[in-house]
């Protein structure tokens, strides 16, 4: 992962007390509302939406230790994302049309708004001491 995504995420990560998240099922998929009341983090907000899309679609997985990671990365060339900014942060429609990926789908939508809601407790791995390890860049 390059620094600068190191930074989007570890920056929403310290914000996230003011970040709201809403999912939707919709067919096929979710459509999700991820939206900061931080002024200042609206821009790494949508950077990290953006950045993360780009790894689906060039297929450059992270997070495989979580099987719920793997698994969006292992059918990424079956799931559609567009990413629309909307005021304090982005819309994101999130489907397939392989009906055996939509609950793959819906697990990582519930998995990130976790990390939105709990924030360090929630991103770091379990062996990692509860969100405890490494929560900034250079620390």
């Amino acid at each position: 992962m390059s620094d600068r995504e190191h930074e989007a995420i570890f920056g929403l990560v310290a914000g996230h007390a003011s970040i709201t998240r809403k999912v939707k099922e919709i067919p096929g998929g979710v459509r999700t509302r991820t939206t900061t009341t931080d002024p200042g983090l609206v821009a790494t907000l949508r950077t990290h939406v953006r950045q993360m899309e780009t790894r689906l679609e060039r297929g450059r997985p992270m997070r495989m230790w979580d099987p719920v990671f793997r698994d969006v990365f292992a059918h990424a060339d079956e799931i559609t994302v567009v990413v629309k900014d909307v005021e304090g942060g982005v819309e994101v429609p999130e489907t397939s049309e392989n009906p055996k990926v939509v609950p793959m789908i819906r697990a990582h939508a519930a998995k990130v708004s976790d990390f939105a809601a709990r924030g360090p407790a929630a991103v770091h791995p379990p062996w990692a001491g509860g969100g405890r390890g490494r929560t900034a860049p250079g620390r």
